[in-house]
């Protein structure tokens, strides 16, 4: 039933997010701070796919039950993959203080690889502990990072650290192909599967075949996740839109059409999930509290 869902848990939060340094900004997008999450330590969630991959570190002993497959795993500190809409992951946040917190790193697909020298298709449905392929690095981050006492100073922890990973040794092929999707930003919003290839210059064929080895996901699924959140957004941030604007601006082809794909996502109508949620979208994804 639509009305199952809560939305209501994350009202109480204190978020802040920026841009890295100069030089690290064709490979991260942003940095996110999260402190004074109000959850209760019970409630089970469902994040919604974003389309990035993000770094997730938590501070002050937090972390996170992960639900995969019948099997709960806990992470303090991790690299979480694209995840497709269908996936069902699910998560229950572990608060070790009186207030969580937490910081984000977002990438973009070469910084990923460059900068952590991991593809998109490698970690696609999953989640990595920092241990696993930062080595000791991995955890000397959360520690400097737990020495910070504001943004600021964990923002210059973060640009020092990626900043020093910058090998600047680009694979040309892996760099052509992981491109194609990190430009899809630009395109413009009604953009089909078949268009996405055109603005490219190469096949659909090519496209999918990207797509598979290299996000891990099909092209019609990767541009749904985009175009979902795009929508998110929009419904969060810009409340003078109607829906009808959305609807257009996000590419979809009629009002049946986006609500069709909002209900197999959030089980909700947009109208409900805008009256229930708050709009308490964090950490830029939306999450559903089961």
């Amino acid at each position: 039933m639509e009305g199952n869902n809560k939305y209501d848990s994350f009202n109480n939060f204190s978020l802040k997010s920026c841009f890295p340094a100069k030089a690290l900004d064709r490979y991260i997008h942003s940095y996110t701070w999260v402190k004074n999450y109000s959850f209760n330590g019970s409630e089970i969630m469902r994040p919604v796919p974003n389309g990035y991959v993000e770094m997730v570190i938590h501070l002050n002993g937090n972390a996170l039950n992960l639900i995969q497959d019948g099997v709960c795993k806990t992470y303090n500190h991790f690299l979480v993959g694209l995840y497709e809409l269908d996936y069902p992951a699910r998560i229950t946040p572990q608060r070790n203080t009186v207030n969580y917190e937490a910081v984000g790193v977002k990438f973009s697909y070469m910084g990923l690889i460059e900068l952590l020298g991991i593809r998109p298709a490698d970690i696609t449905n999953n989640l990595l502990c920092l241990e696993h392929f930062l080595m000791k690095t991995g955890q000397f981050l959360p520690e400097q990072l737990n020495d910070t006492v504001n943004f600021q100073e964990k923002v210059s922890v973060l640009d020092t650290f990626f900043t020093t990973r910058i090998k600047y040794k680009f694979d040309s092929k892996i760099a052509r192909k992981i491109a194609v999707f990190d430009n899809v930003e630009h395109l413009k919003n009604n953009i089909t599967v078949e268009g996405f290839a055109r603005e490219n210059n190469i096949s659909y064929r090519t496209l999918q075949r990207y797509a598979t080895q290299e996000m891990g996901v099909c092209p019609k699924e990767y541009l749904k996740i985009k175009r979902l959140n795009k929508a998110c957004k929009m419904l969060q941030y810009y409340t003078q839109y109607t829906i009808h604007e959305i609807i257009h601006d996000c590419g979809y082809y009629d009002q049946s059409h986006f609500i069709h794909e909002f209900k197999q996502v959030f089980n909700a109508s947009p109208l409900h999930f805008l009256e229930t949620c708050n709009y308490g979208f964090q950490i830029s994804r939306p999450y559903i509290v089961l």
